[in-house]
Formats: C-alpha cells, sequence, structure tokens
C-alpha cells in the first residue's frame, strides 16, 4: 500500500484509492486498508478527510498520509505514515 501511495501522483489530495488497490491485489476486501490524511500549512500539521487544504492542490505542497492495513480477520494490523511533496 506504500509503495502505490509513493508512486501515486503529488497533486491528489485523497489517496485512499491506491491503497485499497493494494489490498485487493492480495484478495482482501478494501476496507481493510484506511488512511488518514494531513498537509502542512504554516501553524502546523492539519488533519482531514483531504491531504490538501480547501483551496485544493498547491505546488509546494507537503502532505502526510497515514495508512492502516489489517488482515481481513482483523487480527493483526500495521501502520505507517508516508511524506509526499513536490517540493
Amino acid at each position: 500500500a506504500v509503495d502505490r501511495v509513493n508512486r501515486a501522483p503529488s497533486n491528489l489530495c485523497d489517496y485512499l484509492p491506491y491503497a485499497q488497490a493494494a489490498v485487493q491485489t492480495q484478495g482482501w476486501d478494501p476496507s481493510t486498508a484506511t488512511v488518514q490524511h494531513a498537509y502542512l500549512d504554516t501553524t502546523g500539521w492539519i488533519s482531514g478527510a483531504s491531504a490538501c487544504p480547501s483551496t485544493g492542490y498547491r505546488k509546494g505542497l507537503i502532505q502526510q498520509v497515514t495508512i492502516r492495513v489489517s488482515d481481513p480477520d482483523d487480527r493483526v494490523s500495521r501502520t505507517i505514515k508516508v511524506v509526499k511533496s513536490n517540493v
């Protein structure tokens, strides 16, 4: 999932489809992958449903994507943060 998010274009504001596509290749339900988005603003990290401000993507934006993947039985899960930027 991390590889797919890393390879996704940096001008996106939602990386959930990329994480879900990764688990689907293993035959897992897409709901076993979740993401949390944030972007860096002058006041710090702003978390929300999008990795972009309400005005949309802008050049130089620094995004943070937290990816959580759980096994289909929800017994084991792993979480990792990815920072993306076009700087």
